[in-house]
């Protein structure tokens, strides 16, 4: 899946491979006034559901990277 996010975009994929990866990417985004480092992803596949989430670390001068 791709789609415009912001200024940027966001691309996800998931594996099938055993153990499954899911693999969330942004480009271009401003994350410029997060004032919450935490980030929550949720997803639906037929009728199940996933979430997970975790917290972005200030590399200062307005730049957060995850994990």
């Amino acid at each position: 899946m791709r789609g415009a996010l912001g200024l940027g975009s966001v691309s996800v994929k998931l594996s099938q491979k055993a153990g499954g990866t899911l693999v969330v990417r942004g480009k271009g985004l401003d994350l410029a006034a997060l004032d919450d480092p935490n980030v929550v992803f949720g997803f639906t596949v037929g009728g199940l559901r996933f979430s997970g989430g975790g917290t972005f670390r200030d590399r200062g001068r307005g730049r957060w990277v995850y994990p």
